[in-house]
């Protein structure tokens, strides 16, 4: 059910362009019809291209989804993988071999806690800006399965990491290296 989250308020102004554009044909005007899209939307303009919206005020159902969605969401959930993926710092002192042998640094580990707590917010916020809005189209089941799908992954990480720092934290004595490699 979480796919029709997708469907109906991400896909409903690409779904009335594409129907504008066919009622006016291979040859028609192309202007016209995202004119009209805009007019059936209930938006000032309609443009597509790069990271711009249709427009930043339309009043079509689930406009609120589409605008916090495809605005902040993806581009938060973007930033806080690709951060965790690049970062040096955590993929060094919160990578597995450090977390599973315990071999890290408190300093480093305070300086990422913070940025991971900051991470968890910013995505915290989203989710419930989120069901909010959801929550007035969909069933609630359906809210907590889109949840599941497109927030929970990158939220559960950024827990795993935040319980791994802490538990790090609490280590007081650490082995000599070097540590016997298992499989």
């Amino acid at each position: 059910m979480a796919a029709i989250c997708e469907i109906l308020p991400m896909g409903t102004p690409s779904m009335v362009l594409n129907v504008q554009v066919a009622l006016v044909g291979k040859v028609g005007d192309h202007h016209l019809s995202r004119e009209r899209a805009a007019e059936i939307l209930g938006c000032g303009q309609f443009h597509v291209g790069g990271l711009d919206l249709i427009s930043n005020k339309c009043n079509f159902t689930g406009f609120g989804v589409y605008a916090l969605f495809q605005g902040s969401a993806k581009s938060t959930i973007k930033y806080i993988e690709d951060e965790l993926d690049t970062n040096h710092q955590i993929m060094g002192w919160l990578s597995p071999y450090s977390m599973r042998h315990n071999y890290t640094q408190a300093w480093y580990l305070n300086q990422l806690q913070f940025s991971l707590e900051s991470m968890q917010m910013q995505l915290t916020s989203i989710e419930q800006a989120l069901r909010r809005e959801l929550t007035l189209l969909f069933f609630p089941s359906t809210v907590d399965e889109f949840i599941y799908l497109t927030i929970s992954p990158t939220l559960d990480r950024l827990k795993k990491l935040s319980a791994e720092i802490k538990r790090l934290q609490q280590v007081r004595t650490w082995p000599k290296r070097p540590f016997r490699i298992a499989p």
